[in-house]
């Protein structure tokens, strides 16, 4: 997955700018003089710019971490085997049994049998069905 911690301390930063002036314009609106209000209009339009460019920025890191999704569940589970690679019976992770099966055996093994690879590979590590 790519990095997205920049855009994203990008976004917290800006809603953190937002947020401290929607605090100084309450804290003004607070006081309740007629000084305090017009002060707080002032800043107005500089919320306005802030939560503008929070929107902008909380929207490209959205977008880019939706973008970098994965949209392939089946990829997340399972790896394609390299034949060149991946031999039936071969061994992995120093289990005692084979850890790779070929598909055809596999396939071919009643409901009871494929429990007990399931289980076998939860035990040991996994197995690579070839």
């Amino acid at each position: 997955m790519a990095n997205l911690q920049p855009l994203l301390d990008a976004a917290r930063a800006a809603d953190a700018k937002k947020i401290q002036i929607r605090d100084e314009i309450l804290r003004l609106a607070a006081l309740g003089d007629e000084d305090s209000v017009k002060q707080a209009n002032i800043l107005r339009p500089q919320l306005e710019a802030a939560q503008k460019k929070a929107d902008e920025a909380n929207a490209l890191y959205t977008t880019t971490r939706d973008a970098s999704l994965v949209n392939d569940n089946a990829a997340l589970l399972f790896t394609v085997p390299d034949p060149a690679k991946d031999q039936p019976g071969q061994r992995l992770n120093g289990a005692k049994g084979p850890t790779m099966i070929p598909y055809a055996d596999y396939r071919a093994m009643n409901p009871v049998q494929k429990h007990d690879v399931i289980v076998y590979a939860a035990k040991h590590g996994g197995v690579k069905i070839v």
